[in-house]
């Protein structure tokens, strides 16, 4: 049986504990091609810039974006609606 390989957008909103009673909520979006791997790059991008392990994040929601106009990161929204030709790196000699 095959599987969609097809790039989505999914937005994860999480709950990060730092020691004693601080903590914040933080929300990314990612392309991945299935919510399990968007949760694994968060934890990932997360634990990296805040130096938290990954049982002090707490995920409470991942949603697929369906819409180009719901992307609120710039980069993702651009390589979302560009044209594939425009996204190429060209040849260099």
């Amino acid at each position: 049986m095959m599987m969609s390989s097809a790039v989505k957008i999914y937005r994860v909103k999480a709950i990060v504990k730092r020691g004693g009673r601080n903590a914040f909520e933080i929300t990314r979006e990612f392309r991945a091609t299935k919510p399990e791997d968007a949760i694994e790059l968060f934890y990932s991008l997360i634990g990296s810039w805040h130096g938290v392990k990954r049982r002090m994040i707490d995920v409470k929601e991942v949603t697929e974006i369906t819409s180009p106009d719901d992307i609120k990161n710039p980069l993702i929204k651009e390589m979302a609606t560009a044209n594939k030709e425009e996204l190429l790196i060209p040849f260099r000699e």
